[in-house]
C-alpha cells in the first residue's frame, strides 16, 4: 500500500509541474512564467503589432506555418518544425491595455526553445518600435 501511495505522489508531482519565475529575457517582456509546459509572458503593445512580431519571428525560425486564428481580441497560430514538431502560440488582448502570448512547443513544452522564440519575438517587437 505505501508504494502504491509514493507511486502516485510521483506520478502527481510530474504531471503537475513548477510554477517559476524565470529572469526577464526581453526589454518589453513582463510577468514571464513557465507552467505545466505553457511559456508565457505579457508585453506592453497592441494585438496587431504582437501578430506582426510572431509572424516575422516565425518566419525566420523557418517554421512552417500551419493554422492561423483570429478572434476580436485573440489570435491562435500552429507552426510545424522542420522535424515536424508542433509550435503552438497564442495571444489574447488584456483589459490594461498589453498583451499577453502564451508558447507551448511539442507535446509536453519545451523551455528552452520557448524562451529562445520570446527573445526573438521581443527584438521583432523592438524593431517594429511597438515598445
Amino acid at each position: 500500500m505505501k508504494t502504491l501511495l509514493s507511486i502516485l505522489t510521483l506520478c502527481v508531482l510530474f504531471t503537475v509541474g513548477c510554477a517559476t519565475n524565470a529572469p526577464s529575457s526581453g526589454v518589453g517582456a513582463s510577468g514571464e512564467k513557465y507552467f505545466m509546459g505553457n511559456y508565457e509572458a505579457t508585453f506592453d503593445t497592441s494585438l496587431f503589432s504582437m501578430d506582426k512580431a510572431i509572424r516575422a519571428a516565425c518566419t525566420r525560425a523557418k517554421l512552417i506555418p500551419k493554422e492561423r486564428r483570429n478572434y476580436a481580441k485573440a489570435c491562435e497560430y500552429l507552426y510545424l518544425d522542420v522535424d515536424g514538431t508542433r509550435c503552438t502560440l497564442s495571444t489574447r488582448e488584456l483589459k490594461q491595455g498589453g498583451t499577453r502570448i502564451s508558447i507551448r512547443i511539442g507535446a509536453t513544452g519545451d523551455r528552452i526553445t520557448a524562451q529562445a522564440l520570446l527573445i526573438a519575438i521581443d527584438e521583432e517587437l523592438r524593431s517594429l518600435g511597438a515598445n
